[in-house]
């Protein structure tokens, strides 16, 4: 079981170094086994294999299968992945309205778990679960977008605001030493849920999805999941459930009319595979995609040590910051 879920790591790496026939022989292995947590992770690496390789129905294939599995087994931060891997996909494939449905239940997910665990490595794995599907939805939303102040580019704004703020909300949480209580019925919830979550994977790393503790735990975490559902809407900190994300708050001119007209205000989006980057002034607001994460890291670096180098901001260091708003 141990070298079964290595190999899927692993495959995961190649994968993501182009080596696909190394990666392949890997997944196959993996996927000889009976055990469905195992099987459902080997489904997700093979789909993002697919996905790399253009072959974009199997990896939509390969992604809802995993998706139906760890449902199947009560796992539902990792139908956290699945998903946001199935909307990634469908984005690609040019299918758009199926790209937001799919990480709008990613995001449903996200909104009944905390960003609260022991150990740096899960928590660190939390937070990349809850960041990406708002990822995807932020990129589907701009596809749709067409007109200079659409709708959807707005909407897009938004989500990324609302995703800042919450996780700087769990980040809050969760601090030891912060002074902020959790008494609410939504917070306990969450806490629960989420250690459930971590409680039945532990488990799953040992035993299969029969096992008498994991079917106890998964019984556990339906009926906290059940609660969770029960809460009225409005009576939730965060609302994003039930397939929709309700994060527009105001209408976009509502936004651009306080700002003066010699002003443009800059937001940011910093996703694993692409940074979104709004122009906002009182008469337009400007989408522009540049490089991820970790091009953007790169970036920031040579431009930091630019700036210890020398005591002038060159204009071609200028240009080259504000090139993807100029056209």
């Amino acid at each position: 079981r141990t070298k079964s879920r290595s190999r899927v790591r692993l495959a995961g790496a190649l994968t993501a170094l182009q080596d696909y026939s190394e990666a392949e022989q890997l997944i196959a292995e993996a996927m000889k086994t009976a055990d469905d947590s195992l099987m459902a992770d080997a489904l997700v690496e093979r789909a993002a294999l697919r996905k790399a390789q253009s072959r974009y129905a199997e990896a939509v294939d390969g992604f809802s299968k995993a998706n139906e599995l760890y449902t199947r087994i009560a796992l539902d931060y990792k139908r956290i992945a699945a998903l946001t891997g199935l909307s990634n996909v469908r984005l690609a494939n040019g299918q758009v309205a199926k790209a937001l449905v799919a990480a709008d239940e990613a995001i449903s997910l996200v909104s009944a778990l905390q960003l609260n665990a022991s150990s740096p490595e899960l928590q660190a794995r939390i937070v990349a679960g809850q960041y990406s599907p708002y990822e995807a939805r932020i990129a589907a939303l701009l596809t749709a977008s067409s007109s200079p102040n659409s709708a959807n580019k707005w909407e897009a704004l938004a989500t990324a605001e609302t995703v800042r703020a919450r996780l700087l909300d769990d980040l809050q949480r969760s601090d030891i030493g912060s002074d902020v209580t959790r008494t609410t019925g939504e917070d306990v919830l969450r806490d629960r849920l989420t250690a459930q979550q971590l409680r039945l994977e532990a488990r799953l790393q040992r035993f299969d999805s029969s096992d008498p503790q994991a079917l106890q735990l998964k019984r556990e975490i339906e009926e906290t999941r059940a609660q969770f559902d029960a809460i009225p809407l409005e009576k939730l900190t965060w609302t994003p459930r039930r397939n929709r994300v309700r994060s527009t708050i105001f209408e976009l001119e509502t936004a651009q009319s306080p700002v003066p007209v010699d002003t443009a205000i800059l937001y940011f989006f910093v996703g694993d595979q692409t940074t979104f980057a709004w122009l906002l002034t009182r008469d337009s607001l400007r989408v522009s995609e540049l490089p991820g994460r970790v091009a953007l890291e790169h970036f920031v670096a040579d431009f930091v040590n630019s700036l210890r180098s020398t005591t002038d901001l060159t204009a071609s260091t200028d240009r080259k910051i504000l090139s993807s708003f100029s056209s």
